[in-house]
């Protein structure tokens, strides 16, 4: 059976036992909000309009979350390290096999890079290219997924 946005949101919150849907401002909450945007939009492929929706907030805060995480967790933030692997866990096992691992992408952009260059000398085979083809690679996920839901 497959669970609603609003199931999904409903049950993470359940789970962690955090109101991240509530308007307050304490960092613990808004951590868990933005870790929340950021691994539906990263790994569950959810578009940002969408989690924007489920959660009262427009695609452009969706954005600025996914951005915040990002540099939190390159900063090593050890809140947001742990909110993150919290939610990270939380979500993808309400998901189950909606759910794809960093790893999983990153290992398809690899393999998709050293394909290309093979085939093409002059391709570049730099972390900028593996990036472009990382997101290209979730984008054409996404998409499949979404085909499969229709049938």
């Amino acid at each position: 059976m497959l669970m609603t946005k609003q199931q999904v949101l409903e049950s993470v919150a359940n789970r962690l036992g955090v109101d991240f849907l509530s308007k307050t401002r304490i960092t613990e909450v808004m951590y868990y909000r933005h870790a929340i945007t950021f691994v539906l939009h990263r790994n569950a492929g959810f578009n940002l309009s969408d989690i924007g929706r489920m959660i009262g907030k427009t695609h452009g805060t969706v954005i600025n979350s996914v951005k915040v995480v990002t540099n939190l967790l390159d900063a090593k933030d050890t809140l947001m390290t742990r909110v993150h692997e919290e939610v990270y866990l939380t979500l993808k096992d309400v998901l189950g096999q909606r759910f794809k691992g960093d790893v999983e992408y990153l290992d398809m952009a690899k393999e998709i890079v050293a394909l290309i260059k093979d085939k093409d000398p002059y391709f570049g085979s730099s972390e900028y290219s593996t990036k472009r083809i990382l997101s290209f690679v979730r984008r054409e996920m996404i998409n499949q997924r979404k085909e499969q839901e229709l049938v």
